[in-house]
This record gives structure tokens, C-alpha cells and sequence, in this order.
């Protein structure tokens, strides 16, 4: 029963990191890949996304380790 409000809270936490971090960066283009313009806010969006992934995954990996 408390996965629904564990993964409710680590979506939310993930969605206001992506906006905030997104948020710092410019507009400036530094590089295009496929024809896509990355920009700083996009590299920190990405970086935001991956520290929220790689918390989740070492509470599971933790619980996986308990049992």
C-alpha cells in the first residue's frame, strides 16, 4: 500500500527538479543532435532526471539487499 504514495511523492520531486534545474540554464544552443538544439537548460533537466533515477533505483536496490 505504500508503494502508490512513495512513487506519487518521487514523481513529484522528479517533475519540480526537471522544471527547476530546466529552469537555470540559458537558451544558448551549445550543440544539435538529429537536428535537435541542446541547450544548457536541457543538459541540466537531464542531469536533474538522472540524480532522481539513481535515487530511486538505490532505495530499491537497498530493499532488494534487506530482504
Amino acid at each position: 500500500m505504500a508503494s502508490v504514495p512513495a512513487a506519487t511523492v518521487t514523481f513529484t520531486m522528479a517533475v519540480a527538479n526537471i522544471d527547476y534545474l530546466s529552469g537555470l540554464g540559458s537558451t544558448h544552443t551549445y550543440f544539435e543532435v538529429a537536428g535537435v538544439a541542446i541547450t544548457r537548460a536541457d543538459i541540466l533537466a537531464s542531469l536533474g532526471l538522472g540524480i532522481d533515477l539513481i535515487m530511486i533505483f538505490s532505495a530499491l536496490a537497498m530493499y532488494e539487499w534487506a530482504r
